[in-house]
Parts: C-alpha cells; structure tokens; sequence
C-alpha cells in the first residue's frame, strides 16, 4: 500500500486504512491498496492490489453532542446553519422542529447542497458560505447520511446531531415546537 508516497506493507490492511482516516487521507493519497480478501472461486485467501482510484473512501463523519450544538448557537450562530432532514409531513404531525433550522428533507439534500451559492440562499434564506453545517433528524441515523454525503461533495466542517431531535428536546425541556 502506498500511502502519501512512500509504501507499506500491510499485513492488517484495514489497520492502514484506519490509520489513514485518522489523518484525513483520500484516494488521492493512495497510489495503490493492497488487501486479503477470500476468492470467490475457491475460498481460499489472496491478495489483490487494485489501482487507489478504483476504492471508494469516505471521509470520517463527525458527531456533535446536543451540548456541543449549544455552545455553537450560543457562540457562532451567524457560520451555522442547521439542517433539518426529516419529511415535512414528519415534521407536521406533532414533531417538533428545533429552531433556527431549515427543513431539507434528505431525498432534496443532494440537490440543494448543488445550489450555487445565490441560489441557496434565494430558496433557504441562509448563506451557503458558512464555517459549520449541521444535519438533525429525529434521531440521528438520517443527518449521518446527509452529513456523509455533504462530506463527499468535499464541504468541511459537516457535522451531525448524535441523538437527533429526541436528545435535543431530552435535555431541553424549554424547545418549543414550532
């Protein structure tokens, strides 16, 4: 395996590729990925070494705490925006809305996020050019799609609220649903 430019040998090779993740590595990093998969023909193990551009990777996605969201509103408020992935019929039938979000349901994420930035802020009433992105849905596992593929599309700084909307008004008794 190569990795940024010199080569290993990676007897663990999900070991390398972890160790890569940690320091933020993409495809472009690898030259080429060396690893021990079983043969479908004969179950027996052999190493592959395929072209680096030929593997997808995916950026690590982090998660934020409804506490470390707090310390966000309450101290960058105007370089976040925060994102709300549920259907609009979900959010509708008696789910609260945690203020201050725009609702993009997860099914629209990839087109709004290919707004120009004009566009974005036409259609969301929010500048695109912010220092943070936060996803929330009702309980996590859909902001981590959206924040995944917003990772992807190479926009820094995207995050998910760990817990979703049910930890937020958990330990925010004063929410309001809007």
């Amino acid at each position: 395996m190569a990795l940024f430019g010199r080569s290993i040998c990676a007897s663990r090779p999900m070991a390398a590729v972890a160790a890569a993740f940690k320091n933020q590595a993409t495809t472009a990093d690898f030259t080429a990925i060396s690893a021990r998969c079983v043969s479908s023909v004969n179950r027996q193990w052999r190493t592959e070494t395929v072209d680096a551009s030929q593997v997808a990777f995916t950026p690590a996605i982090k998660s934020i705490d409804v506490d470390e969201l707090q310390r966000l509103r309450k101290d960058d408020e105007n370089n976040l925006i925060l994102v709300d992935v549920r259907e609009r019929t979900e959010i509708d039938h008696s789910n609260p809305f945690i203020p201050g979000c725009i609702n993009i349901p997860l099914g629209s994420i990839q087109a709004a996020l290919a707004l120009n930035r004009c566009e974005f802020r036409k259609k969301y009433r929010k500048p695109m050019d912010v220092d943070k992105l936060v996803f929330v849905c009702c309980i996590g596992e859909r902001s981590a799609l959206a924040a995944e593929y917003a990772a992807r599309l190479g926009i820094a700084n995207t995050r998910f609220l760990q817990g979703g909307v049910e930890a937020y008004l958990t330990q925010n008794d004063n929410a309001a649903a809007m």
